[in-house]
This record gives structure tokens, C-alpha cells and sequence, in this order.
């Protein structure tokens, strides 16, 4: 059974979004604007991958305490030649800081993948998955770029700075 296979078995299908090759997401800027982010997701045919959304309604059993519920916008399972990666990202419309947010939701993954190790899937070990964290700033997005560089998919201060206007998943998946 694959790792992803695992994963579809043991989350609710309720928190896949229905588009699974794009990262989207609508709400509102500090001025109350209403705006909109969307990067297609582009990926080779040999990685197969599940897209889930986890709003703060996710966690209905922790109060409302300032923080506690705070998870990033995407949470995205990828399978590649016998690796497994779990990309957690938080898509911003300006330079926010993104931490708190990638944090929580790598805590959040560990939690998945031990519950799944606890009811018998011995396939998966937090030991053995590669945890990615990711902020998108819509902000400092290269429109226009085509030349890619391994320096624009370094991982700095905990989590990686994405910049391309389409989410590029094999380079993410690469050392």
C-alpha cells in the first residue's frame, strides 16, 4: 500500500480541495480589500501527490485562545521514487511573517503520521518524511522569470521562499 494511499485512507475526504492542481485561496488584506491567490500547481508524471486544506474549524477541540488553532493554508502529501515529502505552506499576500503557521502544521503533520503508525500503518514514520515547509508571498512573486536557479528553492529561516507564479513540485522535491 503507498504512503498516499495511507494518507486518503485516514484523512477526511472533506478537507481535499475539489481543485487538487491548484493552491487558492480568497480573503481579506489589513484594509478589509477583498483579494485572491492562485498558483497552479505543475508537476512531473512521476509524482503523485494529495492537496488538503485544514481551516481553523479543523480543530474544535482546542478554545479560542489566541494562536492555538493557527495552521497554514495547504498541506500537500507528495510520493516520488520510494520518498515521501509533506509540504506545508502558507500562501501570503504580503510579507507577513508565516512561522507560527508552518510550525503548528508540521506539529500537526507529525501528529497524522503517528496516529497512522498507532493503528497499524507501519508504512509511515515520522522518521522517514521529509517535512517541507513553504511560504508563498504573493508580494515578492517573480512574474515574468523563467530562468530558475537551485538558490530559489533553498530552505532559509525554517522554510522555503518561494517565488515562481506557479508551484513548481519537482524542484521542491530535490536535495
Amino acid at each position: 500500500m503507498s504512503k498516499l494511499t495511507i494518507i486518503d485512507e485516514i484523512l477526511h475526504p472533506g478537507f481535499k480541495p475539489e481543485n487538487q492542481n491548484c493552491l487558492f485561496e480568497t480573503n481579506f488584506d489589513d484594509k478589509k480589500q477583498k483579494f485572491t491567490v492562485s498558483y497552479d500547481i505543475v508537476n512531473n508524471n512521476k509524482t503523485k501527490y494529495l492537496l488538503y486544506r485544514f481551516e481553523q474549524d479543523a480543530f474544535p477541540f482546542f478554545n479560542d485562545i489566541s494562536g492555538l488553532k493557527k495552521t497554514c493554508d495547504f498541506i500537500l502529501f507528495a510520493e516520488n521514487d520510494e520518498r515521501f515529502y509533506v509540504f506545508v505552506i502558507e500562501l501570503k499576500k504580503s510579507n507577513l511573517s508565516a512561522e507560527k503557521q508552518l510550525r503548528a502544521s508540521e506539529e500537526f503533520v507529525k501528529y497524522i503520521l503517528n496516529s497512522a503508525k498507532r493503528i497499524g500503518y507501519k508504512l509511515i514514520s515520522v522518521e522517514d518524511v521529509e517535512i517541507r515547509r513553504i511560504r508563498v508571498c504573493d508580494k515578492k512573486i517573480h512574474r515574468n522569470r523563467t530562468k530558475m536557479t537551485e538558490a530559489d528553492f533553498e530552505y532559509n529561516h525554517n522554510y522555503c521562499e518561494y517565488k515562481y507564479s506557479k508551484f513548481l513540485l519537482t524542484p521542491l522535491m530535490q536535495n
